[in-house]
């Protein structure tokens, strides 16, 4: 089939159902077509000796995020085309289409949604969703294929990690704006156990199930005091095929409704909240974390977990002296179950300058420093190994910035210095380094 008249097809429908709820009034006073958008071309070379390739001498994909916008109607598309997939005889690896008319939002193809930070937060999905927020009422919903199923290739010089299909859903509702507001959010993801053809042989792949209940909330106490707010718990069955569990146990008449509860099956939870007082010159926030081990959700691709932050972040702009000062101080550890044998605290401090005195000339200046250090756990630590440690970094970077009507020049000059100080007299002549 010709591909414009695929395109027509496709798209011919979706922009009519949009189109007929228009007030007929406004047609008149919009532009009937305008397009923007960015396109970009990435290619990569490869070479290795000694050792052998983990991968194409030559990569290439071609990115695209264009929108049309007919009579006030904005459509936007997303697409990737790249000669990894020359494979599949479709030449969109990945396509979306995500028309938008008043509060109403369709989601069509690959979309990549954030609600939440733990709940879903930025997981590609294959599908449809729809997004609703008439006055201050919130709603979405988005169901598809959060994997595809890889088989394992065990001819094939690259590693790729087989993998079983995964379909899954997420449903928020709420109240308020973008601003300020509460949301309760709900995400399912299952493993399909039959999607894969052949049994791997040299990884062992588990089809899993998960559940994840979260709040998300925004809340603007006064006209320079914001708080933030999210918090989310993940039921996870890492092998859906394990033993079960008896009848009696409490563990299933809790979580029993929400997906299939066995011995693989663990809860985890993770919070995060933050206070911000803003005004002009001055902004100051402080945060707190908190994720337990092995927190994960389908809806997202990777959490740092096992750890607790309290941190302090004040920064200052001085707009006649084209002056910003950031800066955050904060404390770190892990262990927080207490079944690990030692625990790791680290102490982090970062100061950073801006100073832009002219429209040519700029510089940027930025120092860090990280200790940290090991404490009991289940064990106390051995002296004569204990991680105890300063890790301080200096970036000074001053630029020139020349700006023509047609063409801009932008020249940097990078100074970095890195050095690494222990202080444990047993281990320092092993781990002490400097970097200019």
């Amino acid at each position: 089939m010709n591909i414009r008249l695929f395109l027509f097809f496709l798209f011919f429908p979706i922009i009519s159902c949009f189109l007929y709820s228009q007030n007929i009034e406004t047609i008149s006073k919009e532009k009937p077509f305008e397009i923007s958008g960015s396109f970009s071309l990435y290619n990569s070379i490869y070479n290795s000796k000694g050792i052998d390739p983990r991968r194409k001498d030559y990569s290439w994909y071609v990115t695209g995020n264009p929108t049309l916008k007919i009579y006030g109607v904005d459509i936007p598309f997303n697409f990737t085309v790249s000669e990894q997939e020359r494979s599949f005889r479709q030449p969109f690896n990945q396509f979306s289409v995500s028309p938008s008319y008043k509060w109403a939002k369709l989601h069509l193809g690959y979309t990549n949604i954030t609600w939440s930070p733990f709940t879903l937060a930025g997981q590609t999905v294959l599908g449809s969703g729809i997004e609703l927020n008439p006055n201050k009422f919130r709603f979405g919903f988005i169901y598809g294929q959060l994997n595809r199923a890889v088989e394992e290739d065990l001819n094939s010089n690259q590693l790729q990690t087989p993998a079983f299909k995964r379909l899954g859903y997420a449903t928020r509702v709420g109240f308020g704006t973008e601003t300020s507001h509460i949301d309760l959010l709900f995400l399912k993801g299952k493993d399909d156990e039959n999607s894969l053809h052949t049994i791997p042989q040299k990884t062992v792949v588990l089809p899993a199930e998960n559940a994840v209940l979260g709040l998300s909330s925004k809340c603007k106490l006064t006209e320079k005091l914001f708080w933030n707010l999210d918090f989310a718990t993940s039921i996870y069955n890492r092998d859906i095929r394990a033993v079960g569990f008896s009848n009696d146990n409490p563990f299933i008449s809790k979580f029993s409704s929400l997906l299939r509860v066995n011995t693989a099956t663990q809860v985890y939870n993770a919070l995060q909240t933050e206070f911000s007082f803003v005004t002009k010159r001055v902004k100051v926030k402080a945060k707190y974390k908190r994720v337990e081990p092995d927190f994960t959700s389908m809806g997202a691709y990777y959490f740092q977990t096992d750890i607790e932050n309290i941190t302090l972040e004040p920064s200052f702009n001085f707009p006649k002296q084209k002056l910003r000062i950031n800066s955050s101080f904060g404390k770190q550890q892990d262990n927080l179950l207490k079944i690990k044998s030692f625990t790791t605290k680290r102490f982090i401090g970062n100061f950073g300058m801006d100073w832009s005195p002219t429209k040519v000339f700029g510089i940027n200046t930025n120092y860090s420093n990280y200790s940290g250090e090991q404490s009991k756990g289940l064990k106390i630590p051995n002296q004569l190994i204990q991680q105890s440690y300063v890790s301080q970094n200096i970036l000074v970077s001053p630029r020139l910035t020349f700006i023509k009507e047609k063409i801009s020049h932008l020249h940097l000059l990078v100074l970095n210095k890195q050095w690494l100080l222990d202080k444990n007299p047993n281990t320092s002549n092993l781990t002490e380094y400097e970097v200019n």
